[in-house]
Protein backbone atom coordinates (compact mmCIF):
# COMPACT_ATOMS: atom_id res chain seq x y z
CA UNK A 1 0.00 0.00 0.00
CA UNK A 2 1.26 3.46 -0.89
CA UNK A 3 0.90 6.12 1.80
CA UNK A 4 -0.45 9.36 0.35
CA UNK A 5 -0.36 11.43 3.52
CA UNK A 6 3.00 12.97 2.64
CA UNK A 7 2.39 13.28 -1.10
CA UNK A 8 1.84 17.01 -1.74
CA UNK A 9 0.88 16.48 -5.41
CA UNK A 10 -1.89 14.07 -4.36
CA UNK A 11 -3.31 16.64 -1.95
CA UNK A 12 -3.10 19.38 -4.57
CA UNK A 13 -4.91 17.23 -7.14
CA UNK A 14 -7.57 16.13 -4.64
CA UNK A 15 -8.32 19.67 -3.54
CA UNK A 16 -7.41 22.60 -5.81
CA UNK A 17 -7.39 20.63 -9.05
CA UNK A 18 -10.73 18.98 -8.24
CA UNK A 19 -12.37 22.36 -7.70
CA UNK A 20 -11.14 23.55 -11.09
CA UNK A 21 -12.16 20.30 -12.78
CA UNK A 22 -15.65 20.51 -11.25
CA UNK A 23 -16.03 24.14 -12.33
CA UNK A 24 -15.11 23.31 -15.92
CA UNK A 25 -17.05 20.05 -16.22
CA UNK A 26 -20.12 21.10 -14.23
CA UNK A 27 -20.36 24.89 -14.59
CA UNK A 28 -22.97 26.69 -12.57
CA UNK A 29 -24.10 30.32 -12.65
CA UNK A 30 -25.58 29.98 -9.17
CA UNK A 31 -24.26 31.40 -5.93
CA UNK A 32 -22.82 28.82 -3.53
CA UNK A 33 -25.09 28.98 -0.46
CA UNK A 34 -22.14 28.21 1.85
CA UNK A 35 -19.83 30.98 0.61
CA UNK A 36 -22.41 33.32 -1.00
CA UNK A 37 -20.07 33.58 -3.99
CA UNK A 38 -20.15 32.39 -7.60
CA UNK A 39 -17.58 29.72 -6.61
CA UNK A 40 -17.66 27.54 -9.73
CA UNK A 41 -17.81 30.48 -12.11
CA UNK A 42 -14.87 32.19 -10.41
CA UNK A 43 -12.82 28.97 -10.45
CA UNK A 44 -13.50 28.44 -14.15
CA UNK A 45 -12.58 31.97 -15.23
CA UNK A 46 -9.41 31.94 -13.11
CA UNK A 47 -7.85 29.16 -15.21
CA UNK A 48 -4.83 30.42 -17.12
CA UNK A 49 -1.62 29.06 -18.61
CA UNK A 50 0.29 29.31 -15.34
CA UNK A 51 -2.36 27.32 -13.50
CA UNK A 52 -2.57 24.74 -16.30
CA UNK A 53 1.21 24.27 -16.08
CA UNK A 54 1.00 23.81 -12.32
CA UNK A 55 -1.74 21.21 -12.72
CA UNK A 56 0.35 19.31 -15.25
CA UNK A 57 3.48 19.43 -13.09
CA UNK A 58 1.56 18.19 -10.06
CA UNK A 59 -0.03 15.38 -12.07
CA UNK A 60 3.39 14.26 -13.33
CA UNK A 61 4.83 14.42 -9.80
CA UNK A 62 1.93 12.35 -8.50
CA UNK A 63 2.41 9.73 -11.23
CA UNK A 64 6.13 9.55 -10.45
CA UNK A 65 5.36 9.09 -6.75
CA UNK A 66 2.94 6.25 -7.47
CA UNK A 67 5.28 4.51 -9.92
CA UNK A 68 8.12 4.66 -7.41
CA UNK A 69 5.84 3.45 -4.60
CA UNK A 70 4.71 0.49 -6.65
CA UNK A 71 8.32 -0.40 -7.35
CA UNK A 72 7.75 -0.30 -11.08
CA UNK A 73 10.39 0.37 -13.66
CA UNK A 74 8.92 3.56 -15.10
CA UNK A 75 10.91 3.03 -18.30
CA UNK A 76 8.49 0.17 -18.97
CA UNK A 77 5.30 1.28 -17.27
CA UNK A 78 5.36 5.06 -17.77
CA UNK A 79 8.03 6.12 -20.25
CA UNK A 80 6.47 9.57 -20.56
CA UNK A 81 7.84 10.30 -17.07
CA UNK A 82 11.44 9.94 -18.14
CA UNK A 83 13.75 12.86 -18.78
CA UNK A 84 14.15 11.64 -22.34
CA UNK A 85 13.24 8.44 -24.10
CA UNK A 86 13.19 6.99 -27.56
CA UNK A 87 10.01 5.94 -29.29
CA UNK A 88 9.85 2.70 -31.27
CA UNK A 89 11.64 3.31 -34.54
CA UNK A 90 14.30 5.50 -32.92
CA UNK A 91 12.46 8.84 -32.82
CA UNK A 92 13.65 10.92 -29.87
CA UNK A 93 10.98 12.41 -27.62
CA UNK A 94 11.39 15.80 -25.94
CA UNK A 95 12.66 15.78 -22.36
CA UNK A 96 10.30 16.05 -19.43
CA UNK A 97 9.42 19.66 -18.75
CA UNK A 98 9.17 20.52 -22.42
CA UNK A 99 5.41 19.89 -22.14
CA UNK A 100 5.26 23.50 -20.94
CA UNK A 101 5.71 24.58 -24.52
CA UNK A 102 2.75 22.48 -25.67
CA UNK A 103 0.18 24.23 -23.47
Amino acid sequence: MIGMSGCKPAHFLANAAKEIRDALVHPSPFIDPKTLRHTKFLAAVAVNLELAQELLEQAVSYAEFVEKGLGNDSRLTAPWLLEKHTEPGGASVAPRGSHRNRL
